[in-house]
């Protein structure tokens, strides 16, 4: 207030009594205040100077270090007190802080760079199909089942019930054929029961469907459904349709047109397509702004560029060239991985960049 009164100068007749009154003291407390601006003491405690916080840096990165990356507060300042160092507190945090964040930017650099990106050129090229948890009923766990196009970011087909099996995946795998027209040239899949089941595997393998299995306990490697399923939820969750968690099984009426079919199982059999549908609509920044039913119009079909025999063919000769002599399951996984990612490279269906440079692919010249 006295910096206001010092800046709007001298006060006319009869302005400061009012003022005095509004803020209950009396005109004397005001005048003083005016008198007192620009006086006034610095609250808090005076900063460190500029050479304490210099001399301090070498040592809390040194005992921080020492201590490992993900070490705080306490135990830094216990190694400089074990050096007779006598560090401020509010120094130490804040070193670490910038320290700590500084590590971080660099491991994101780090990890920018080595991620591989992979950008499917037509549709029906490359299918991710997987299972996720929705809640539970009075039978136990209920799973949602789907298959999406990786290219085009289509959810192609989904399923509610039980927790899945082989017969699940082969009928969700049918009517996707159906609604489709075509079943895709690379089908990638988790190493899960139900889709190691002998029905699915002799059924893909007649419709020469390529399965690009994960590596065990790698979920990154199905990317694409994961995070649809995570879409999923989340769209769940905001108009309140998803399960809460730690909630009761429903026990609710089951329906007279499905017999033994739960509350449950009926509600999400009900929105899970409508939001899928939803999907489909939805602007996708990452495609150029366009949405899942506009690019399977725009991009071309998967064997409109190449003969699905032939595809197939060539990716079952690159694979068993990649595995000769590779003992280890992971090993032998990686290598099939790279001999699929590889064929559909050769031709044209993929393109892949680790970082912003293109991915190498050792396999291409000799698959050529």
């Amino acid at each position: 207030m006295g910096s206001l009164l010092a800046a709007r100068g001298k006060l006319r007749h009869g302005e400061l009594g009012p003022l005095a009154r509004l803020l209950d003291v009396t005109p004397r407390t005001l005048r003083n205040w005016r008198d007192q601006a620009g006086n006034c003491p610095v609250m808090g405690r005076p900063r460190h100077a500029e050479g304490t916080w210099r001399a301090a840096l070498v040592p809390v990165a040194r005992a921080w270090k020492s201590q490992g990356r993900s070490s705080g507060r306490p135990r830094v300042e216990a190694v400089l007190e074990g050096l007779e160092l006598e560090i401020p507190s509010a120094i130490v945090r804040e070193l670490l802080r910038r320290l700590k964040a500084r590590r971080r930017r660099v491991l994101a650099r780090r990890r920018a760079a080595q991620m591989q990106h992979l950008d499917v050129q037509a549709r029906d090229a490359l299918w991710s199909q997987d299972a996720t948890h929705l809640g539970r009923d009075e039978h136990g766990k209920v799973e949602a089942l789907a298959v999406k196009d990786v290219g085009t970011t289509t959810a192609i087909e989904q399923s509610v019930g039980g927790p899945a099996r082989g017969e699940d995946v082969l009928a969700l795998l049918v009517r996707a054929k159906r609604v489709r027209g075509t079943l895709p040239l690379v089908l990638g899949m988790d190493n899960g029961p139900a889709n190691r089941n002998e029905r699915v595997c002799s059924y893909l393998a007649s419709e020469r469907v390529i399965v690009l299995w994960n590596v065990p306990h790698t979920p990154e490697h199905n990317a694409p459904i994961e995070s649809y399923f995570g879409e999923l939820k989340n769209e769940l969750e905001a108009l309140g349709e998803l399960v809460a968690r730690g909630a009761d099984p429903s026990q609710g009426p089951r329906s007279l047109s499905e017999a033994g079919v739960s509350a449950t199982k009926r509600h999400f059999r009900a929105c899970v397509p409508r939001v899928a549908g939803l999907f489909n609509q939805r602007v996708r920044p990452s495609r150029g702004g366009f949405t899942a039913a506009q690019l399977d119009r725009m991009r071309p079909r998967a064997e409109h560029r190449v003969e699905r025999a032939r595809f197939y063919d060539t990716a079952c000769a690159a694979i068993r060239s990649a595995v000769q002599g590779i003992d280890d399951a992971r090993a032998r996984r990686r290598a099939e991985r790279e001999a699929v990612l590889c064929t559909l490279e050769q031709f044209g269906l993929v393109t892949r960049t680790r970082g912003r440079r293109p991915a190498p692919c050792s396999k291409a010249e000799r698959l050529s």
